[in-house]
C-alpha cells in the first residue's frame, strides 16, 4: 500500500521536514554530491523546494519543506514513500518542540520516519 501511493509514475516521493537551520538543505545536496560542503549563504527554505535524484534505476523527488510550512506538514507528508525529520543536534532548545513533530508525524501510520542529528 505505501509504494502504490508513494509512486507517481515511476517517482518515489520522499518528505524531508524539520526545523530553520537543521541541514536539511546539506542532507538534499549530500544525496546528489557527497563532496557537498556546508554553505554559509545558504538562506532558510521558504515553502517548499524539489530536488530529484536516481539510484540504482529509480527516480527519487526529496521534497524539502521549510519550517514556514510546519502547518502543512502532515498534509504534505501524506504521498510519502518515507520521511525524514532532521534534527540540529546543537540546538537543544528545539529538542521538545522537535519531539511533538515527530510524535505528530507518527500518526500517519505506515509511513516510515527516519530522524537525523
Amino acid at each position: 500500500e505505501i509504494y502504490t501511493r508513494s509512486i507517481v509514475g515511476s517517482v518515489r516521493c520522499v518528505q524531508e521536514t524539520g526545523f530553520e537551520s537543521s541541514g536539511k538543505t546539506l542532507l538534499v545536496r549530500r544525496l546528489k554530491d557527497q563532496k557537498a560542503q556546508i554553505d554559509p549563504n545558504t538562506t532558510p527554505t521558504n515553502g517548499i523546494e524539489v530536488d530529484s535524484y536516481t539510484f540504482e534505476g529509480v527516480r527519487y523527488d526529496v521534497r524539502e519543506a521549510g519550517a514556514s510550512m510546519i502547518a502543512s506538514w502532515e498534509q504534505l507528508q501524506a504521498d510519502s514513500l518515507l520521511i525524514i525529520f532532521v534534527i540540529d543536534s546543537e540546538a537543544s532548545s528545539k529538542f521538545a518542540d522537535a519531539i511533538i513533530e515527530i510524535r505528530a508525524i507518527l500518526k500517519n501510520k505506515g509511513i516510515p520516519l527516519l530522524v537525523l542529528f
